[in-house]
């Protein structure tokens, strides 16, 4: 199990979608701060998060996080799929004990 969960890690890493998750997340969140930036002194870090997330007038995270948390799953299950290794992991464990109930 701990290697698997090592070639997991790896493949989460080196894989395309996640640091486009990763780069879309940082992106939408400067966003969001930038117009209220000039509230960085006044205001701590949990208030500029605010701002990115829902409070201010360019606050966009909310609307993408689930196309966020969406891209790199779908992206690894298609990978998964046509490379064969999602039959691999299926010989490993009964389909009924990896789905979730």
């Amino acid at each position: 199990m701990n290697n698997f969960l090592k070639q997991d890690l790896n493949r989460v890493f080196r894989s395309y979608s996640f640091w486009l998750g990763f780069f879309l997340t940082i992106g939408s969140c400067i966003f969001g701060i930038y117009p209220n930036i000039k509230y960085a002194n006044d205001s701590g870090a949990l208030r500029l998060f605010f701002y990115a997330h829902s409070i201010g007038s360019t606050s966009i995270y909310s609307l993408i996080a689930p196309l966020i948390a969406a891209i790199p799953y779908s992206y690894s299950y298609c990978i998964d799929k046509q490379s064969g290794f999602l039959n691999y992991i299926l010989k490993l464990r009964t389909y009924k004990s990896s789905s979730v109930p």
